[in-house]
């Protein structure tokens, strides 16, 4: 087994547990319970939700059966702009991600 295999199986992992945990708050966040928590939380776990989800990504097309380097390199530019965004707007917009709070 390739270490971009292990890798990739290592990050579904993450992606899962992290992308559950993700919604769960953000359903409880917009349902109303435990505003404080779940709203932080949820915030939190945005961008390690994001990184898990272009580890797995990017490790995937380079497997050594993959080896197509230009579709890694676009899936690795692409990464960090959303990851780039995603951080420009908690600093500068740090309400846009709640819109529902009171």
């Amino acid at each position: 087994m390739s270490l971009y295999e292990q890798i990739r199986k290592i990050s579904l992992i993450f992606f899962v547990v992290i992308g559950l945990s993700h919604f769960i708050t953000g359903l409880l966040f917009v349902n109303g319970y435990y505003r404080e928590i779940t709203g932080v939380t949820n915030r939190v776990l945005f961008i390690p939700f994001v990184l898990a989800l272009f580890s797995y990504l990017y490790s995937g097309v380079k497997s050594e059966e993959n080896n197509n380097s230009k579709l890694a390199i676009l899936i690795l530019i692409v990464g960090l702009l959303v990851i780039i965004g995603t951080v420009a707007l908690e600093i500068f917009l740090p309400d846009a991600q709640n819109p529902l709070r009171p």
